[in-house]
């Protein structure tokens, strides 16, 4: 990594708030290690705890890692800063004698390495040992090595307890401390990753399926929400699989341990074993896997149109749907998987379900039969999706009436752009006379917008001093309609963003109005008082200045626009920072 690239981009990449944390850190003596490699720099900072980081050069750009909170969720961090500042103060190497390259700086593992070497053996092993003495992780990968290496139900009892320990979880583990939970817990599986090769792929089955278990467990009282420890469970199960694939376990056995974790685990971590496992299971333990099912299955009630179609969560009928169409799909037989579909048919979305299945097997009648099913099963609570699928089948029939009265129907009930530009492109195919249905499109989106405005003022909550004509500015605007977008804005209301739209399309032909919109929105940005408003503030006051100094003594125009905001804003010292750069 080029020292030149680092230094020139530091500061770009990590922002002013996280340089200025960084450096302090760095000024701290909080980098206890850091080390130069050919890939790029390792380093170990010190923080709340501590943290792991890397910094490599990848396409002429600079490519970081930190673990810490803030580093996970792809921010250059104050440790990162820290880091790299580290590394650009280490001393540099000696130039070389003329005509010579100079010297490859050596790393400090290069270092290490090369003094562990010269040990005699017993004074190598006390630094090991008395490592571990103050190192748990460490302590603990050699442990499970050295036991591993002798009796199989030592080395059982030895893994169990280490991970035991690794996922006994004494409180709650916050989003901060997820990847050192995690780590320790990867440290104690990933020692199972040997004993497949080894000959005790029968043991990793039954200690992956434990650790399964334990993380699971876990997992209730932790801060997942990055997903490292459902990542971990995933490869969890890939092991698990490696070795049932090594150790071929019974299969009916395994098809009874599979049927339960799939049905009643709390985090679906072995979702669709049947296909996940159909090699290892075979015939005997896919049908013996099968069998469980249909059992399960016989419980599970039919769920009609007028049933409550909540029911479909209730218990574990949810699971063993889902295990059920696995079966189904992996038959490849569509009947079967309809025939699981149709005990719920609680909803309009469910008819449109089993439509889907037939005209994927290149059934079309009978997808076209069922989708009419849902819309005549739920005439006044139709998914919108069900009419979307009707839509396109009946235009492909030349059905176009009947496409245009369920397009019409689409469009009443969701009366937005989106709902104006299906309405559209469905005329165009089934009808062709798009002005009069536009007009009867406008005239509802104008009655629809009364009406909102209407009933939100007889709440006496949140009234509103004029509708909100944001729906019909967006669908004129669609159609480049620019000046009837801007008499409905003006009519009534709109969002923000659409007005500044506007005075972007117009601000050619009508500066003054759109002076007006950029300096009121502009205002409005400052107020706010945070610097990504600020940010947006400068756009808009980049637009204005062009639209002030084409005006008749416009440079004193400007001039004096800058001074107003000067005066009015000087106590927003990072507004005035950027404001500084106009003239």
């Amino acid at each position: 990594m080029r020292r030149e690239l680092l230094a020139l981009a530091l500061k770009g990449i990590a922002g002013t708030a996280y340089f200025a944390r960084g450096k302090t850190y760095h000024d701290q003596n909080r980098v206890q290690w850091l080390d130069e490699n050919d890939e790029g720099v390792d380093a170990r900072v010190r923080g709340t705890r501590d943290y792991t980081v890397q910094l490599w050069e990848e396409g002429g750009k600079i490519r970081y890692n930190c673990d810490c909170p803030v580093g996970q969720d792809g921010e250059f961090c104050k440790h990162c800063v820290a880091a790299a500042l580290a590394w650009l103060g280490e001393t540099e190497p000696q130039p070389a004698r003329p005509g010579e390259a100079p010297p490859k700086p050596r790393s400090a593992i290069e270092d290490i390495r090369d003094y562990l070497a010269s040990l005699e053996p017993d004074r190598l092993i006390d630094l090991i040992v008395n490592a571990c003495r103050r190192d748990d992780r460490m302590r603990e990968k050699l442990l499970l090595a050295a036991r591993g290496r002798g009796d199989i139900h030592a080395a059982i009892k030895t893994w169990k307890e280490a991970l035991k320990r690794a996922t006994a979880v004494r409180g709650y583990v916050d989003y901060g401390e997820m990847p050192y939970f995690v780590a320790g817990i990867r440290d104690v599986v990933n020692a199972l990753d040997s004993w497949i090769t080894d000959g005790r792929a029968a043991a990793v089955v039954e200690l992956a399926e434990y650790a399964v278990s334990r993380v699971e467990s876990a997992m209730e009282e932790c801060d997942d929400s990055n997903g490292e420890l459902g990542g971990l469970l995933a490869h969890i199960v890939e092991l698990h699989l490696d070795a049932c694939r090594a150790a071929s376990p019974d299969p009916a056995e395994l098809a009874e341990r599979l049927f339960e974790y799939e049905l009643n685990g709390h985090w679906e971590t072995f979702s669709s074993a049947a296909e996940l496992y159909a090699e290892v299971l075979g015939e005997p333990g896919l049908a013996r896997y099968r069998r469980l099912a249909e059992a399960e299955w016989a419980k599970v009630p039919a769920l009609g149109p007028g049933d409550d179609k909540s029911q479909t969560w209730h218990g574990n009928r949810y699971r063993i749907t889902q295990i059920m169409e696995t079966l189904a799909r992996r038959s490849g037989d569509a009947e079967a998987l309809v025939a699981v579909k149709a005990r719920d048919l609680s909803s309009a979305w469910r008819f449109l379900q089993i439509a889907e299945v037939y005209r994927e097997a290149g059934r079309a009648d009978k997808a076209l039969e069922w989708a009419e099913r849902g819309l005549a099963a739920f005439p006044q609570r139709t998914d919108g999706r069900l009419r979307e699928f009707l839509i396109g089948e009946y235009l492909q029939r030349g059905r176009g009436a009947e496409a245009m009265t369920l397009t019409w129907a689409q469009f009443a009930e969701r009366s937005d752009l989106g709902g104006y530009t299906g309405l559209k492109a469905t005329v165009r195919q089934a009808d062709g006379d798009w002005p009069n249905w536009r007009d009867r499109a406008l005239k509802h989106l104008r009655q629809d917008i009364a009406r909102e405005f209407t009933e939100r003022n007889k709440t006496g909550y949140a009234r509103m001093a004029a509708p909100d004509r944001s729906r019909l500015v967006e669908v004129l605007l669609s159609e480049q309609d620019i000046e009837a977008a801007w008499r409905e804005a003006e009519t009534g209301g709109c969002r923000d963003e659409l007005r500044l739209r506007l005075a972007d399309l117009r601000a050619e032909d009508h500066p003054e109005d759109s002076l007006a919109i950029y300096r009121r929105q502009a205002a409005s940005l400052i107020e706010q008082t945070n610097t990504p408003a600020y940010e947006q503030a400068m756009v808009l006051i980049r637009k204005i200045e062009p639209l002030l100094r084409n005006r008749e003594g416009g440079a004193q125009q400007w001039s004096d626009y800058l001074a107003e905001l000067r005066g009015k804003y000087k106590a927003k010292r990072n507004f005035m920072k950027l404001l500084s750069a106009l003239r």
